[in-house]
């Protein structure tokens, strides 16, 4: 059809919009007085968009937009004349089911909804949008009005002037859509709600559609980014949205599956935009989701791995690390609260990895610093970590607890342990010592004629200049060499073979022992002093480190039946391993001191006994 074709059509549906317009205020008004307390007050005497969709005007020019795209002109509803203000009204906004007249189906979106307040008189729309192409699209609004008490007004409803939506889209990269909507949100149905700081229970998922609304399952480059729309919520927040996902995924076979996703402060109305990254000629896309409300609550504390093993990621391939061999990314977690925040005064909760039971049989974790690490700062940082025994789909959890606290816990993503090629492979008897305690090195040839051959046992330590010899073993009839040493500090060992006649050199994957320090607290002064009095307190480190260490002093007081952690300063060890504080006691209390000799290249972590005193 022709342009001169459409123009009488335009103008007749003009016309008959409002024709109907004037019919329906007509028969409004003859509904008569309703407002209660007002001896001439009225129903609204007029209902109109006072600014119209696209700034389309009567007998002006034909406004379009393109599909998905804000209009630069947002519609605003008002009324006018003698309307009763004893009536909190509200308007919501929607295509009229008569429209259009050609293309669509179409759905439309606003920033912060759909529905709005009226604000004396007035209700001003932002962001909408329709994503489908379409000839004589009007808008349909309707207000309802209510009292305090309950009583309602009869719905009024008006039509738009009609406009039109236009455009292309690329071909490469169509449109991207919320094929999931947060909450499951649904056009239509009530507006779900979640609590804040917890993750929702069903997770937006976006995807690259083609111009009929099919998945681009070709598409694995496009990159989704997930944030709060711009003017959300309504009431409320400002909130911070996060996802254990990350809230930047490159889609797969055309989808991106958003976990984990939950936002921090209460509001009615969020809603979110997904967009593309896009370079060159190439436009950026969008979309935005329909709309849900955050509620007030919290989750108690909880412990989540910040740093996944092996470097895990929501989303992407399943990281994989030969048996027995260390992690090029060892697992961290943290303490949050419950709005999410890192506890940065926990120094007292103590986090525990252990294999899920998830996890295939057989399997031995260990970490250089032990499986165990209390906090600093509310961050438990893992050194030094691997799993002995192949499979696939290990799963770690991570278990933490502060005095009497009840336990919390994470499991991490999952990862893969991979067997070892034949060759030559290390294990020691341990992977925490304690100073001077004896460790006996196992290295184990694989392969034709693994027996009685020589293996050389290696060492790397801090003040070493490369592997330096141990010393060497033969192996036995199963190919098994031993090597019983005295280490001095944390240190990583491997296993040599220089080769015979037919038989292949190997050398073997390294593993880190930490030599666990031995921390000793003695205080100058009994157990019950007063107020006012100055102790020296007296750590000793063992072993003595070869070069600066410091030693963390923790003080914590009875508070509520429960000990809570008050303050704490670091102090330099000196070269006999030694580290003096001198405290004086100026709260009267029960109180105890702890101190912490924390992780270096020279030793793992070590702690005294509590040392309590009270203060009168």
């Amino acid at each position: 059809m022709d342009a001169f074709a459409i123009a009488p059509r335009r103008a007749a549906a003009r016309a008959l919009v409002v024709a109907a317009s004037v019919a329906l205020v007509t028969s409004v008004l003859a509904l008569g007085g309703i407002g209660a307390g007002r001896a001439a007050a009225q129903v609204p005497a007029d209902v109109r968009f006072s600014t119209q969709p696209l700034g389309v005007t009567v007998g002006g020019g034909l406004k379009t937009g393109e599909p998905n795209v804000a209009w630069p002109v947002q519609p605003v509803v008002t009324l006018t004349g003698d309307w009763d203000s004893a009536y909190a009204y509200t308007v919501t906004l929607q295509i009229d089911p008569s429209s259009p007249n050609a293309g669509g189906p179409g759905h439309l979106a606003c920033t912060g909804g759909t529905t709005r307040d009226m604000f004396n008189g007035s209700a001003a729309f932002f962001g909408c949008r329709i994503d489908a192409v379409g000839t004589a699209y009007q808008l349909l609004a309707t207000i309802t009005g209510t009292t305090a008490s309950g009583v309602a007004l009869p719905a009024m409803q008006v039509s738009s002037l009609a406009f039109d939506i236009a455009g292309g889209i690329p071909p490469l990269a169509p449109a991207i859509r919320f094929t999931t909507q947060p909450l499951g949100a649904t056009v239509g149905g009530p507006r779900p709600s979640a609590f804040a700081g917890r993750s929702w229970s069903i997770q937006p998922v976006v995807s690259v559609v083609d111009q009929t609304g099919s998945v681009v399952t070709s598409d694995n480059q496009t990159i989704i980014l997930l944030s709060i729309s711009d003017g959300a919520p309504v009431t409320g927040g400002p909130g911070n949205l996060s996802c254990a996902s990350g809230t930047v995924l490159a889609v797969h076979d055309g989808v991106a599956a958003f976990t984990g996703c939950s936002i921090d402060a209460p509001g009615t109305a969020y809603e979110l935009t997904a967009s593309t990254y896009a370079s060159g000629s190439l436009r950026v896309l969008f979309d935005e989701s329909l709309d849900f409300d955050v509620r007030g609550g919290a989750l108690g504390a909880r412990a989540t791995f910040t740093t996944q093993p092996l470097g895990a990621i929501y989303g992407g391939d399943v990281p994989s690390a030969p048996s027995g061999s260390l992690w090029v990314a060892p697992p961290v977690v943290s303490i949050l609260d419950s709005a999410g925040r890192l506890v940065r005064n926990d120094y007292s909760t103590v986090v525990t990895l252990s294999i899920d039971s998830q996890s295939p049989p057989g399997g031995t974790l260990a970490c250089a610093g032990g499986i165990s690490q209390r906090v600093s700062a509310g961050v438990a940082a893992f050194d030094g970590c691997q799993v002995t025994g192949p499979g696939t789909g290990y799963v770690l959890r991570a278990s933490a607890r502060s005095g009497r606290s009840s336990l919390v816990y994470d499991l991490s993503l999952p990862f893969t342990i991979a067997s070892v090629p034949s060759g030559l492979t290390i294990a020691p008897s341990a992977f925490t010592v304690a100073p001077n305690e004896l460790l006996t090195l196992v290295g184990t040839l694989s392969g034709d004629r693994a027996a009685g051959q020589s293996v050389v046992f290696q060492r790397q330590q801090p003040g070493d200049a490369g592997w330096v010899d141990l010393g060497t073993g033969q192996t036995s009839a199963s190919g098994v060499a031993t090597l019983t040493i005295d280490p001095l500090f944390t240190a990583t060992y491997r296993a040599v073979f220089n080769g015979a006649a037919g038989v292949a050199a190997a050398v073997s994957s390294s593993s880190t022992v930490a030599v666990q320090a031995v921390v000793t607290l003695a205080p100058s002064a009994p157990r019950t002093v007063k107020k006012g009095t100055a102790i020296t307190y007296t750590a000793r480190v063992t072993p003595v480190p070869a070069a600066s260490a410091t030693v963390l002093f923790l003080f914590y007081t009875y508070v509520g039946g429960a000990w809570t952690y008050s303050t704490s300063t670091s102090v330099p060890v000196d070269a006999s391993g030694v580290a003096t504080l001198a405290w004086t006691w100026g709260t009267a209390g029960r109180w105890y001191a702890i101190a912490t000799a924390p992780t270096t290249a020279y030793y793992a972590q070590g702690s005294s006994r509590t040392v309590r005193v009270t203060v009168r």
